[in-house]
Protein backbone atom coordinates (compact mmCIF):
# COMPACT_ATOMS: atom_id res chain seq x y z
CA UNK A 1 0.00 0.00 0.00
CA UNK A 2 1.29 3.70 0.61
CA UNK A 3 0.77 6.25 2.76
CA UNK A 4 -1.96 9.19 2.12
CA UNK A 5 -0.78 12.74 3.07
CA UNK A 6 -4.11 13.78 4.89
CA UNK A 7 -2.61 10.20 7.02
CA UNK A 8 0.76 11.85 7.94
CA UNK A 9 2.12 9.47 11.14
CA UNK A 10 0.36 6.20 9.99
CA UNK A 11 2.93 5.25 8.02
CA UNK A 12 2.08 2.48 5.57
CA UNK A 13 -1.64 1.92 5.92
CA UNK A 14 -1.26 -1.61 4.74
CA UNK A 15 0.42 -2.51 7.83
CA UNK A 16 -2.83 -1.01 10.05
CA UNK A 17 -4.70 -3.41 11.75
CA UNK A 18 -8.70 -3.53 10.05
CA UNK A 19 -10.69 -2.59 13.38
CA UNK A 20 -7.87 0.68 13.27
CA UNK A 21 -8.85 1.26 9.92
CA UNK A 22 -11.89 0.88 10.58
CA UNK A 23 -11.82 3.36 13.71
CA UNK A 24 -9.91 5.71 11.11
CA UNK A 25 -12.36 5.74 8.41
CA UNK A 26 -14.97 6.46 11.32
CA UNK A 27 -13.24 9.49 12.70
CA UNK A 28 -12.68 10.78 8.89
CA UNK A 29 -16.14 10.85 8.17
CA UNK A 30 -16.39 12.86 10.97
CA UNK A 31 -14.23 15.05 10.18
CA UNK A 32 -15.37 15.57 6.39
CA UNK A 33 -18.46 16.06 7.78
CA UNK A 34 -17.45 18.95 10.08
CA UNK A 35 -15.62 20.55 6.81
CA UNK A 36 -18.30 19.98 4.31
CA UNK A 37 -20.24 22.14 7.30
CA UNK A 38 -18.09 24.92 7.54
CA UNK A 39 -18.07 24.69 3.09
CA UNK A 40 -21.67 25.40 3.46
CA UNK A 41 -21.98 28.09 5.74
CA UNK A 42 -19.48 29.70 4.05
CA UNK A 43 -20.88 29.50 0.72
CA UNK A 44 -24.34 30.52 2.15
CA UNK A 45 -22.90 34.01 3.13
CA UNK A 46 -21.13 34.49 -0.82
CA UNK A 47 -22.59 36.42 -3.83
CA UNK A 48 -24.05 33.45 -6.05
CA UNK A 49 -22.72 35.18 -8.89
CA UNK A 50 -19.03 36.07 -8.21
CA UNK A 51 -18.84 33.93 -5.13
CA UNK A 52 -16.05 36.16 -3.78
CA UNK A 53 -18.10 38.56 -1.73
CA UNK A 54 -20.66 38.86 0.64
CA UNK A 55 -24.14 38.78 0.11
CA UNK A 56 -25.36 42.41 0.25
CA UNK A 57 -28.75 43.14 -1.16
CA UNK A 58 -32.07 42.55 -1.07
CA UNK A 59 -33.79 42.25 -4.07
CA UNK A 60 -37.12 43.67 -4.69
CA UNK A 61 -39.71 42.41 -5.50
CA UNK A 62 -38.45 38.69 -4.88
CA UNK A 63 -36.75 39.37 -1.53
CA UNK A 64 -33.52 36.86 -2.25
CA UNK A 65 -30.10 38.37 -0.98
CA UNK A 66 -28.00 36.64 -3.06
CA UNK A 67 -26.03 39.03 -4.52
CA UNK A 68 -23.18 41.34 -3.58
CA UNK A 69 -23.11 44.77 -4.34
CA UNK A 70 -21.08 44.69 -7.59
CA UNK A 71 -23.01 41.90 -9.31
CA UNK A 72 -26.39 43.21 -7.99
CA UNK A 73 -25.83 46.52 -9.96
CA UNK A 74 -25.23 44.33 -13.52
CA UNK A 75 -28.20 42.02 -12.88
CA UNK A 76 -31.16 42.52 -15.20
CA UNK A 77 -33.21 39.62 -13.04
CA UNK A 78 -32.62 37.36 -9.94
CA UNK A 79 -30.58 34.58 -10.33
CA UNK A 80 -32.79 32.24 -8.06
CA UNK A 81 -35.97 33.81 -10.02
CA UNK A 82 -35.60 33.06 -13.44
CA UNK A 83 -37.52 35.62 -15.81
CA UNK A 84 -38.31 37.71 -12.34
CA UNK A 85 -36.91 41.35 -13.70
CA UNK A 86 -35.90 43.31 -10.54
CA UNK A 87 -37.37 46.51 -9.79
CA UNK A 88 -35.35 49.59 -8.97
Amino acid sequence: MSTLPGLRGCGDIGAISLPKLHSLQSQLRLDLEAVDGVIFQLRAKQCVVCGEQARGTVLQPCQHRVLCEPCVASAPECPYCEGQPLQW
